[in-house]
């Protein structure tokens, strides 16, 4: 397998494991609980102890239709 230059040294097959992850996480979020996340970041992104990727931080998270609510009230 290919290999990433730098500090870390992950293989491609990994990374792209784990961006897969990011995004099926992200899909679920959006489509099964209608959540934006709002600050997807690597800080964010955690790993279990079997390496799956898990995504954390949920401070900044909305529901756009509540933010579209939000707006007309204004």
């Amino acid at each position: 397998l290919l290999s990433i230059d730098g500090p870390a040294g992950f293989e491609l097959e990994i990374i792209r494991t784990w961006a897969f992850q990011v995004l099926l996480g992200l899909r679920y979020l959006h489509r099964q609980r209608g959540i934006v996340h709002g600050d997807i970041k690597p800080g964010n992104l955690l790993l279990n102890h079997d390496w799956n990727l898990k995504i954390a931080d949920f401070g900044f998270a909305a529901n756009p239709a509540e933010l579209n609510r939000c707006v007309l009230a204004l």
